[in-house]
């Protein structure tokens, strides 16, 4: 990180300490790292991305906030050919060392391991507000504008500390049906990823997790992956290498060892058996389209009824 540039506390209007701005991120134009001489808190305005923290990467969508402390590395990018807006609040450390609440923001006290945190969606506009209305009395410069700032910073300050004393509004078993669709829709399912959008600290949510479910993250992950596997293997033409990767599986080598462990045999033989066996019926591969309806190869009414003949 030797060659990554500093952002001076020079930007900062040191007679107001607090500057905002808009900042657009494009998957074209992703951001160097760098680091600064202040506080920065940014917020995800629009689009999604992600956001590379001290060599961490982190997922980000409208809502996400994260605090950048002095000489902390960050970089940004972009998703999904979108662009991605954020609001930034560059503070001078002076401030915090007279902001009680800015300075336990900015020793990481306030958010408790998650940064960054995610504002609860239905905070989302209330929120928003705030930030909006300290961007306008900055912009316009009206009279007393500078005394102003710092009270609506207070306020966005204790609204932060408010969602992050909310209680999740999820049961886990909710939380457990939106895993199951991030794993059906490969998304990202990384535990970080899970535990950051129901605003748990990653760390205590692997041990919830284990204790609800009798089994650790990635042991379930694993199972639900297999299962995915197993129908496409059964129901589609896919080659086993696509299986492996549609499957959420980003190595072969991995695919292989946890199907056997679980199914007893290796995906190819998998295939094989179940088909010698005649076990596939037109009702049972017409189940394949919950997982994807608009696959091209998904064996249909007729090639099992033509299967079966040939037997």
């Amino acid at each position: 990180m030797d060659n990554c540039f500093v952002f001076p506390k020079s930007m900062v209007n040191p007679k107001i300490g607090i500057k905002l701005n808009y900042c657009s991120v494009s998957q074209q134009k992703p951001e160097d790292t760098h680091k600064h001489e202040f506080i920065e808190i940014s917020y995800v305005l629009s689009g999604c991305g992600v956001e590379i923290i001290n060599g961490q990467e982190f997922p980000l969508e409208q809502g996400s906030l994260s605090v950048l402390k002095l000489h902390d590395t960050h970089s940004y990018s972009s998703k999904n050919h979108s662009k991605m807006v954020l609001m930034n609040l560059l503070i001078l450390p002076e401030i915090a060392e007279k902001n009680e609440h800015l300075k336990r923001l900015a020793d990481g006290d306030t958010l408790q391991g998650c940064n960054p945190f995610k504002i609860p969606p239905n905070f989302i506009s209330e929120f928003e507000s705030v930030l909006f209305t300290m961007m306008k009395e900055y912009n316009n410069k009206n009279d007393f504008y500078d005394q102003i700032l710092p009270h609506y910073l207070d306020i966005m300050l204790l609204y932060i500390e408010r969602y992050v004393a909310q209680k999740p509004d999820k049961s886990f078993n909710e939380i457990l049906y939106h895993l199951e669709s991030r794993i059906y829709n490969n998304w990202d399912c990384s535990l970080k990823a899970l535990a950051q959008n129901y605003n748990y600290n990653p760390n205590y949510f692997s041990s919830l997790f284990k204790k609800l479910t009798g089994m650790k993250y990635s042991e379930y992950l694993d199972r639900k992956r297999v299962d995915i596997a197993k129908n496409k293997i059964l129901y589609t033409q896919d080659s086993i290498d696509d299986v492996c990767h549609s499957s959420g599986f980003k190595e072969k080598k991995h695919f292989y060892k946890v199907f056997k462990k679980y199914v007893g045999t290796t995906p190819g033989q998998y295939r094989h058996q179940q088909i010698n066996r005649s076990s596939m019926t037109a009702e049972r591969a017409l189940d394949f389209s919950f997982f994807n309806p608009d696959y091209d190869n998904v064996i249909t009414e007729k090639d099992v009824k033509d299967h079966s003949k040939k037997k």
